[in-house]
């Protein structure tokens, strides 16, 4: 269980900052499309 502990924690970390990352983006891309709309 230890190194289950030590092998999933950092690979959880990167999943949560990738995601954090996407979720950034995903935010920009729709904030773009109405102004992209409305021009």
């Amino acid at each position: 269980s230890l190194l289950d502990g030590t092998i999933h924690n950092p690979l959880s970390e990167n999943v949560f900052l990738r995601g954090i990352r996407v979720s950034s983006l995903m935010m920009m891309v729709v904030g773009r499309i109405p102004a992209a709309l409305t021009v």
